[in-house]
């Protein structure tokens, strides 16, 4: 009998893997899509460890995640799910960002759904988002739809962003991640002049951040990850 991709990871390295894949013929294709999300990607052998692992039933991150797929989808559910993603957020980057919270310009002309502001003296990650995006606070943007967003909400994303504001850099939490047409919009803020980088997490990306914090791996990681991977498509 074969062994499981997760019984595989528990034991051996990706490299490993990727020697032997011929081998597991059986479970090739399983292997070849675990290693296209992971191995060739930017993770190190620890982390694609963690991410290939369950979470722990007793764990805070299994309880934040049920409590996640168990919130309704749907505008009614809507407040249910930022004050979730407020609770996910603070347990996954507070420290090192300040506590997530809403924010809204002068005037409420605009109403940032969540922000975690960066402090001055913050490295690694972060540092990189601060002086290559002109950050001086993450902008979280809640979308509790059932369907993928589509490239009006990446829209309205985008009208929060800004050099004078508080930077080019924001992440969408939805819950299916986007369409095509949100994809391209995130590409084409992007390319232009303003260079404008958003990133679109789904529920999925959720449960990845949780595997890593509970393995005490940077859940950083796998943001990095997802900006190097759109930064080396693009034209």
């Amino acid at each position: 009998m074969y062994p499981t991709i997760k019984e595989f990871h528990e034991n051996r390295t990706v490299s490993t893997v990727e020697k032997n894949i011929d081998t597991l013929l059986p479970y090739k294709n399983d292997f070849l899509k675990v290693l296209d999300k992971y191995a060739h990607s930017y993770y190190t052998d620890p982390q694609v460890k963690a991410l290939t692992q369950d979470l722990k039933i007793n764990s805070k991150e299994n309880e934040l995640y049920d409590k996640l797929i168990n919130c309704k989808k749907g505008k009614k559910n809507w407040f249910e799910y930022q004050q979730l993603s407020i609770t996910i957020l603070n347990h996954l980057f507070n420290p090192p960002l300040l506590k997530a919270k809403p924010s809204e310009t002068e005037g409420r002309k605009q109403r940032r759904d969540i922000i975690m502001h960066i402090p001055p003296n913050i490295d690694g990650f972060w540092r990189m988002i601060t002086n290559r995006h002109n950050a001086t606070a993450i902008i979280f943007d809640c979308k509790n739809y059932a369907r993928k967003i589509k490239d009006k909400q990446v829209d309205t994303t985008n009208s929060y962003l800004g050099k004078k504001k508080l930077g080019t850099f924001a992440i969408i939490l939805t819950r299916k991640g986007g369409d095509s047409g949100a994809i391209d919009s995130c590409r084409n803020y992007w390319l232009n002049d303003t260079e404008h980088l958003i990133l679109i997490l789904s529920d999925d990306d959720i449960l990845s951040l949780l595997k890593l914090k509970q393995n005490n791996e940077l859940p950083s990681v796998h943001l990095d990850s997802l900006i190097r991977h759109f930064l080396e498509k693009q034209n």
